[in-house]
Parts: C-alpha cells; sequence; structure tokens
C-alpha cells in the first residue's frame, strides 16, 4: 500500500511517541474526543468469522472506535496491541488532526466554484463550504461515524454536516484536492434525483434529504455559523473592493487601462494583506461589471483592469493615434462625448452563480469585436501595451 505524505507524517509522529507508556498513549487519542482516558477492547467474532477478533478503543463515556479485525491470536498479543495504538496515534493525534484538517479546507474552498457552476447549470443551488469536522461522540448520531471526517456546508441558509466514507478516507489520507472528486457528474447512490438540490465533489446530493448528512453537536454548529458569517463578511469586502476598482479605473484612466495596487486601496474596505489574499477573488467579481473589458493580475498582486472606452469620462486619445488613424477621428469624438456611468455588477437570478472565467473572457471577446476601437498599442498609466 502507498502512504500519502500526511499519513508518513502521522506515522512519523506516533514513532517518536512509541516509548510513551500505553496509557499516556491512550490518553493522547482520548482527549481529542473530549475524553480524558481509553483501553483497548476486544470482541470475538462468531459465525464464518469465527477464530477473529474485533479491536476497538473504547472511551471513558463509554464511546467505541474501531480499530480493526485480526485473527484472535494475534489480536492478543501485546506488540499487536501497540501496534494498534501507534496506528491511532498516528491518525488522531491532535497536531494530525489540525493538520488534516487544514489540507482538506483548502482544497474543498477551491474545489466549492467548480461544483456551483455545475450546480447552476443543472438548475440547482449554490453551496458554501464552511468547515471540515472530526465526528466526535457529543451526538446521539455519532454513534457509527464515531472518528469520521465530516464537512459543514450551508445551502440556501441551512447549515448542516455533511458526510460519506469517499469523503472521509479521502480526508484522512491527506488527498483531497481541488480536482478530486467524480470524473463524470452523478446523483449520490440511493437519494432520489428529486431531491437533489446541490452539488458536491461533482455529486448530487439534497440539503433535506438526511441521508448523507450527520447531526452537528452545538460546538460544530456554533464554528460552522461563525465561519459563515466570516465568509459574508469576506464577500462583502470583495464586492466593494471591486466596486472601488472599477469606478477608480474609470474616472482616473487616460488611456483605458488602469492599475490597482494593493496598498492604493482605503483600509475601511480592504487592508493590503486581504487585497493580496483575495486577489483572484477580486478579479472575478470585477468581470461582473460589463464596463470591465480585461483583468490581468501583475507579479506583485497588482490588477490591472483594461475598460471598455464608453464608460472612460477622461479617455484621451494620442494626437497619433487620431493621426494615424482618421477614419476612427469621429468614433474618438464620439465617445468623449457620450460617455455612460458605470452600472453596478449585474447579479445573477436564483440558484445565484456568476459565469466562470472562461465564459466571462468568451464574453467580453464578443464585446470587444462589436465596440469600435481607437486601434493601435494603447498607454497604460507609465506603461505601454501591444
Amino acid at each position: 500500500m502507498t502512504y500519502s505524505a500526511l499519513q508518513q507524517k502521522g506515522f512519523e509522529l506516533a514513532e517518536r511517541l512509541a516509548a510513551l507508556p500505553l496509557k499516556e498513549r491512550l490518553g493522547i487519542i482520548a482527549r481529542t474526543f473530549g475524553c480524558e482516558t481509553a483501553k483497548i477492547e476486544m470482541s470475538a467474532c462468531t459465525g464464518r468469522w469465527q477464530g477473529y477478533t474485533d479491536i476497538y478503543l473504547a472511551l471513558d463515556d463509554g464511546t467505541h472506535i474501531g480499530i480493526g479485525t485480526l485473527r484472535t491470536s494475534e489480536a492478543r498479543s501485546a506488540a499487536m496491541v501497540g501496534k494498534c495504538v501507534n496506528s491511532m496515534v498516528a491518525r488522531y493525534h491532535p497536531d494530525m488532526v489540525s493538520e488534516t484538517k487544514r489540507l482538506a479546507a483548502a482544497a474543498l474552498m477551491a474545489r466549492e466554484a467548480a461544483d456551483n457552476e455545475i450546480a447552476f447549470d443543472k438548475g440547482l443551488k449554490p453551496y458554501t463550504f464552511l468547515n471540515v469536522e472530526l465526528c466526535g461522540s457529543d451526538s446521539e448520531k455519532a454513534i457509527g461515524f464515531l472518528g469520521w471526517y465530516y464537512v459543514t456546508l450551508a445551502v440556501d441558509g441551512k447549515i448542516f454536516g455533511h458526510h460519506d466514507s469517499g469523503l472521509a478516507n479521502d480526508i484522512y489520507r491527506g488527498v483531497v484536492s481541488e480536482q478530486s472528486g467524480a470524473a463524470e457528474y452523478y446523483v449520490a447512490a440511493a437519494l432520489p434525483e428529486g431531491d437533489v438540490d446541490y452539488v458536491f465533489r461533482n455529486v448530487g446530493h439534497s440539503s433535506h434529504n438526511g441521508m448523507y448528512q450527520c447531526e452537528l453537536s452545538n460546538d460544530a454548529r456554533n464554528r460552522a455559523e461563525q465561519t459563515l458569517a466570516e465568509r459574508e463578511r469576506e464577500n462583502e469586502k470583495i464586492s466593494k473592493a471591486a466596486a472601488y476598482i472599477v469606478e477608480t479605473s474609470a474616472r482616473e484612466t487616460l488611456y483605458g487601462n488602469y492599475i490597482t495596487y494593493p496598498d492604493s486601496i482605503p483600509d475601511d474596505i480592504m487592508t493590503e494583506s486581504e487585497f493580496l489574499k483575495y486577489k483572484d477573488r477580486i478579479a472575478d467579481e470585477l468581470y461582473g461589471y460589463e464596463a470591465v473589458a480585461q483583468v490581468d493580475i501583475e507579479d506583485d498582486g497588482a490588477i490591472d483592469v483594461t475598460m471598455y472606452l464608453a464608460y472612460c469620462p477622461n479617455y484621451e486619445p494620442d494626437r497619433d493615434e487620431r493621426d494615424e488613424y482618421p477614419d476612427d477621428r469621429e468614433i474618438l469624438d464620439a465617445l468623449s462625448s457620450k460617455i455612460v456611468p458605470v452600472p453596478a455588477p449585474e447579479k445573477p437570478t436564483s440558484p445565484e452563480r456568476k459565469p466562470s472565467l472562461l465564459e466571462k473572457l468568451a464574453q467580453n471577446k464578443q464585446k470587444a469585436a462589436a465596440q469600435p476601437s481607437a486601434g493601435g498599442s494603447r498607454k497604460k498609466d507609465g506603461m505601454e501595451v501591444e
């Protein structure tokens, strides 16, 4: 079996702690699940599995986490018990749990936009990714899923826990990526197609059918509500930053292009560090404005916007441009006398979704082809653009 980098990291951590007394190592695992102590328990199998033994981690609150099933002769040996405990330390040490959640959250956040585009195409609702959680024993319905990783999502303002065995295993192994998920869209197994209302990892799911949901503890729900509020604040900041860039670009540009640097956004809209963090999402938001023809992100994080000339009241074509393209003289003069205000970005109707960057680029190319242009190279503020 090939182990992921995250699993290898866990094995190395467990190996460093292997010299600790068994009770201490069990205590490390127990505290991950809100308990103080734990012990190993075994149960002999019957029927066709006679001769094998199930091994469990028993927490002091009465709940159990399955470790595995081994031949009874192996399961009873002290060496095998120690090996089983080490495997649980590698998986459930607090440091490993934190790292596992961090890696999965980053990948699933990046995956959200792609899923929501698929949902839009199918007339379904978008979801908001919130957190990665580890199923603990503080929920009555956690029994059977104790030790599983799951995620919290929001659809239409409803917060819920979403889980499935493939997701839990990918999170544990640290192999969730922006591209991971079903190769082709399908409806989740045993879920009626009529119940599907959102898409997660390219699979149709339901926010109101509880088949792939788990009950949230108070702590998990509070974290989800806090994250949702933070996501909404982020979205508001990004919208305000985009509006500022468009309005400033339209007003200040002389040649149709304008560069906004990370430190030039007013702090009451967004800090420099926030600008650099959200620059890609700001660029996506900018394409929602019909006044914007093109957006480029510079190496230093600055955002270079090309505006349609009809929205630029201070556009000043060079004399060279007028002389080189005399047929455009009337067009240039007309543009300067028919400036229109920058309209607000068009908000998509429900389900909420904006076109992808590729779709926006295609749309803007069509606009550019239909709109008169001054032609030739155009100056940026302090730059030449071919």
